[in-house]
This record gives structure tokens, sequence and C-alpha cells, in this order.
């Protein structure tokens, strides 16, 4: 008998991601679309802080619907290895997006209380880390603090997404600001705040 799971379990995940794709990088939205840009106050503000859509979502966004969602010629071009779906990779990306909404939207804008199976539980606020890059060849000696989802800092990965510590290092998590000043201090380098993210 065919096993369906597998495939479920692909097309639950790839079309969710795609849902949240077309909320946080809304291109040609209907009129009873639900967009990020909706949530404040000039759509603006929205476009500014989430930044440009990275290649790697760009190409899943269009992966779901030529290989998942609509049935395409393109599906008969598609070889083994390109069939791969590295998720965590996915979910890290657009985790990184929503978390830049959830710290930029105002509060009141969402909503207060959630049911699950109709049961109340408290609203929990998004967690929030913060990352150190420590440069040693730039300018001298230096430790940037930055949000962990600063699109700079890409929880550690940096926006070249290397291991290649030549230059410099990623130090963290951290769960507070007051945590990575210290480590921050630590280093002895000049201490600094991303300009962009702008940690507080």
């Amino acid at each position: 008998m065919l096993n369906l799971l597998p495939m479920a379990l692909l097309e639950s995940f790839t079309v969710h991601a795609r849902i949240l794709l077309d909320f946080l990088f809304a291109e040609n939205p209907r009129e009873d679309d639900v967009i990020a840009e909706d949530y404040f106050q000039s759509g603006k503000i929205w476009l500014k802080e989430r930044g440009n859509k990275s290649n790697k979502l760009e190409s899943i966004h269009k992966r779901v619907g030529k290989e998942v969602a609509h049935l395409t010629y393109t599906r008969q071009t598609i070889t083994t290895d390109m069939k791969v779906w590295n998720f965590i990779e996915i979910a890290s990306e657009i985790n990184t997006v929503f978390n830049a909404f959830l710290t930029h939207v105002q509060k009141n804008h969402l909503s207060a209380r959630r049911y699950v199976t109709e049961q109340k539980i408290e609203p929990t606020e998004p967690t929030v880390s913060f990352y150190i890059y420590e440069n040693w060849v730039a300018e001298g000696h230096k430790a940037r603090i930055h949000f962990g989802h600063c699109s700079y800092c890409k929880f550690g990965h940096g926006i070249h997404e290397t291991t290649n510590e030549r230059n410099g290092r990623w130090l963290g998590p951290y769960n507070t600001l007051q945590e990575a000043l210290v480590s921050a201090q630590n280093t002895g380098g000049v201490v600094s705040k991303c300009k962009h993210c702008n940690p507080s």
C-alpha cells in the first residue's frame, strides 16, 4: 500500500511556508488577503524593516508553486537531487523575518488572547535573543551586538552564512542585552550596537 504520509507532511510544511511568505512578502495581494503591511500605520515601515527577500526564500516561494501547489510541466524537469527540501533552513529563514515582524509591530495590533481546543492560554512574548560579532580585522578589534533576527546576524550565521573565522566570529545566543554586553566587554574589543537592528 502506498505510504502517503511523507507527501502529506511535505505538502503541509511547504504550503504553510508559502502562506507565511505571502503574508510577509506580499507582491500582488488580493483585496481580502491579510498581509503584514496591514499591521503598520504605513506599509512602507514594514517594507523597510523586513528588508529584501533572500534568494533562498525567493527560490522556495517559486518551488512550492511549481512543485507542490500546482500541477505543472515544470515537474518533469525536476531531478532527484533537486527535490531536496531543507526544512530546518527554510523554517529558520522564515522565522528570522517573522521575528522582525513581531519586534516592530505594535502589540495592540495583535490578538491579546489565543485559544487552543477552546482552552484559554495566556499570550506569550516572542523569544528574543542577542548575538555578538567579534571582529579583529576591520578597523581594529570590535564587538558588535545584534538582535538574533537581524538580517546581518541571522542567528549567528551572518550575511555570508559561513563558519570561516579568519576575520571574526559569532558569539551567542544571549537571553538578555545585559548578558551580551558583559560578554562583548570580555572580548577586549570596542563594544557597539548594530545600527540596523538597534538592540535594546
